[in-house]
């Protein structure tokens, strides 16, 4: 059977500090955070099999990066929004949300670290048996394969790409 190919995507650069009167959940990208990251979504799209789905964090940092990458996939893809991929989220509730996935489909989870290197580790050594230590660079990308959701026994890392690849792989 073909596994499921889980593309993690952490959001691209963001201002550092909340906007007048908000909160942390607020930021935006920078403006250079989103030039650099069209570069990069061109580069992943080279690199990556077809993406068919693109779920997203709700929060404004992650879903304009999901934005970017879905115009540089050039495939009609929409973004949707995942509440399990904000800050602090559940993997269980993400399950919930992936499991109607298809043998052979990729999906690109856009969202924020922490969280996504734990779900890699756990996607990798699934029961916390052993740590995969992954740290994910804004604007950088992880492919893992996994057979099912969650996987019983560990997925396949395919790529570990931090932005600087990705925008190279664009120029192609």
């Amino acid at each position: 059977m073909d596994p499921v190919r889980l593309v993690l995507v952490r959001h691209a650069v963001a201002e550092e500090a909340p906007p007048p009167g908000g909160a942390d959940a607020d930021r935006r990208l920078t403006e250079k955070g989103r030039r650099r990251f069209r570069r990069s979504a061109i580069g992943l799209a080279r690199i990556v099999r077809p993406i068919d789905r693109v779920l997203t964090s709700p929060l404004p940092r992650a879903f304009e990066t999901a934005r970017i990458l879905a115009a540089a996939l050039r495939s009609g893809v929409t973004p949707e929004e995942c509440p399990a991929l904000a800050p602090g989220g559940s993997p269980r509730e993400l399950f919930a949300f992936l499991r109607d996935a298809s043998p052979g489909s990729t999906v690109a989870l856009v969202g924020h670290e922490p969280d996504l290197s734990t779900l890699a580790s756990f996607l990798l050594a699934p029961g916390g048996a052993a740590r995969v230590e992954l740290a994910m660079k804004k604007g950088g990308a992880t492919v893992i394969d996994v057979e099912s959701l969650p996987p019983p026994s560990g997925g396949l890392l395919r790529a570990h790409l931090p932005p600087r690849v990705l925008r190279l792989a664009a120029r192609r």
